[in-house]
């Protein structure tokens, strides 16, 4: 494989898991120079998005349909590899796609990942020579109507970093997201990409849990009924973060949360769509990552346990 040159037709870009997310930021990489293939993890998404593309609704309300190439996971040809690949599976799909990783990617290919929570970080270090992994932080909107059908629905920033082990950006890294800005989006490198992901993950173990069970969108968590909740989650999280290195002020975590329900107050969390479609949630990703953090410091965490509890309950009981 040539080494990675970004930019031009020659540049082989893949997404990997087209969700909420992966449609959301597919569409927008359609605008980057180079060939930009869809990784699915369903045949029938495949060839929805080969014969309709993306139907994707602005934020204004304006759709258009956006032309891709999509492949199968389980059909992908015999040698294929890319030059960068944005991971955006949810956590607990990430175990089986790693092998997959292994084999489309070469020492010199640029490898983001997009999930939320924390505990990836050992399944990147399973990958062998595979150098320059980096995290992506997003708090932008989105919903996944259909298997090619998606409505950006809350506007957000996203940030960068060397992750896990590596320490530095590369040139092609620097470039992509230069290209990204290019787009009109809000984009930044962050060398301390740890500290971003605890941020998320604060904000992630209180939004994603209150919607999931109250049934309601974003916006709904800005009224004054659920602050009680808010608070004592956030506690926890804000204890666990300063014993692991990461300081936050409640009032901080409070009002950064208030932000993002502020701009996706429209939008139904993850943990919610996860629910409603019958699927497994990443509960274990969040809150349960408090919780683990939480028995190693030895500080309580009985709120974010209880939180787990009921929304495995209703994984388990619908």
């Amino acid at each position: 494989m040539a080494p990675f040159l970004f930019g031009g037709d020659r540049m082989r870009t893949a997404v990997i898991g087209c969700g909420s997310l992966g449609l959301l930021w597919g569409a927008r990489f359609t605008q980057i120079p180079g060939a930009l293939t869809l990784l699915t993890r369903s045949k029938e998404q495949q060839q929805q998005l080969n014969q309709y593309g993306i139907d994707f609704e602005s934020l204004d309300g304006r759709k258009k349909q956006i032309p891709v190439q999509a492949m199968w996971i389980e059909e992908l040809p015999q040698p294929v590899q890319f030059d960068m690949v944005h991971v955006m599976v949810k956590q607990n799909h990430l175990p089986p796609i790693i092998p997959i990783l292994q084999e489309i990617t070469s020492p010199t290919s640029r490898l983001l990942f997009w999930q939320n929570g924390l505990g990836h970080e050992k399944q990147i270090e399973l990958l062998a020579n595979r150098p320059w992994t980096y995290a992506a932080i997003t708090t932008e909107g989105a919903h996944r109507s259909s298997y090619n059908t998606v409505k950006h629905t809350g506007k957000g920033e996203t940030w960068v970093g060397p992750f896990p082990k590596l320490l530095t950006f590369d040139p092609p890294i620097q470039e992509w997201i230069i290209a990204v800005e290019n787009l009109g989006l809000q984009i930044a490198m962050d060398q301390q990409i740890f500290r971003r992901m605890w941020e998320k993950l604060a904000i992630n173990c209180v939004v994603n849990p209150i919607t999931a069970l109250h049934q309601v969108k974003n916006g709904e968590l800005l009224s004054s009924e659920y602050i009680s909740e808010i608070e004592k989650i956030s506690r926890e999280v804000q204890a666990v973060a300063q014993k692991k290195g990461f300081s936050f002020e409640l009032d901080d975590m409070i009002q950064k949360v208030a932000y993002v329900c502020r701009n996706t107050k429209n939008n139904y969390s993850s943990m919610l769509q996860d629910l409603l479609q019958g699927r497994q949630t990443e509960i274990d990703y969040m809150n349960g990552a408090i919780i683990r953090y939480g028995k190693e410091e030895k500080i309580p965490t009985a709120y974010n346990q209880y939180l787990v509890e009921r929304i495995h309950h209703r994984e388990n009981n619908g």
